[in-house]
């Protein structure tokens, strides 16, 4: 590492700062520029999604008076049944371990406790290099 180095990374966060603050300073011209076109979409997706929610109540009413209905509707609408599954997890584990069909390790909980039950498990650290918001100049006038 040498001070070279850190004065141009330093003269890089302040380029990237001020390359910020000119896109924030043209998001805001759009914004402006964009008021009444803005405005106007958000009020059509507000229509739209109405909309959707009226159609959608009234297709599933139709399909609640007569399940044997032919399931596409009008304009491409379907109906769709999805199946849902429920079961008690624990009964679910406990019959997976009983028939060796566990297939995968909570390694989140494993790592939790492992280290402490298991000899097998090497904990290491790896050294990493943080950075200061803001390099002190100051402290690199003395080299260049």
């Amino acid at each position: 590492m040498n001070k070279v180095d850190l004065k141009l990374y330093d003269s890089l966060v302040k380029d990237l700062a001020i390359e910020k603050e000119e896109l924030k300073a043209r998001k805001e011209k759009f914004d402006i520029d964009n008021e009444v076109l803005t405005k106007r979409i958000s009020e059509l997706n507000g229509e739209i999604s109405l909309k959707k929610s009226d159609i959608t109540t009234s297709a599933l009413s139709e399909y609640a008076n007569d399940p044997e209905m032919k399931k596409k509707l009008l304009g491409g609408i379907a109906i769709k049944e999805k199946t849902i599954i429920s079961y008690d997890e624990k009964e679910a584990l406990a019959w997976a371990l009983k028939t060796g069909t566990c297939l995968l390790l909570d390694k989140k909980t494993f790592e939790k406790v492992g280290p402490t039950m298991v000899d097998f498990i090497m904990v290491g650290k790896i050294p990493s290099v943080t950075f200061p918001k803001e390099i002190k100049l100051e402290e690199l006038k003395d080299e260049s």
